[in-house]
Order: structure tokens, then sequence, then C-alpha cells
């Protein structure tokens, strides 16, 4: 069902290159890390936004990203 969500998002706003979703609970954690999808990449956050900014901007620059977050906003 998440991933359905994910795609209609980036459907409805091509626009948007990386969709953050916060789930401080980690309620959808076991789904993000086993979704298999294409026309985006999950990126789980590994609490490394250097590292993050550093793939995002060579590794994933022509992608769209769905980053998972598992903390508050």
């Amino acid at each position: 069902m998440l991933k359905e969500k994910i795609q209609a998002t980036f459907q409805k706003y091509p626009e948007i290159r990386v969709l953050f979703f916060f789930d401080p609970d980690e309620d959808s954690e076991e789904e993000v890390l086993q979704m298999e999808v294409t026309g985006f990449k999950v990126l789980p956050f590994a609490n490394n936004p250097l590292d993050f900014k550093i793939r995002l901007r060579s590794e994933y620059a022509d992608d769209k990203v769905f980053l998972y977050l598992p903390e508050k906003r």
C-alpha cells in the first residue's frame, strides 16, 4: 500500500526528486526495507547527512528517491 502511495505522489508531482518519509515509531520499516520498486530508489537514512548528500548528487543524481527516516520530522 505504501509503495502505491509513493508512486502516485511521484506521478502527481513529477518535479519532486526526493520524497521524505518520517516514521518515528518505525511502523513501516519492514515494509520499506523489503520494497521492490521501479521508477525510484528507496534509501533508508543511516544518520549520516553528508554521505546522503554526496550520494544524492552523484550516485542518484538522475533518480527519484524515497528517503525513509526512522525519526521525528
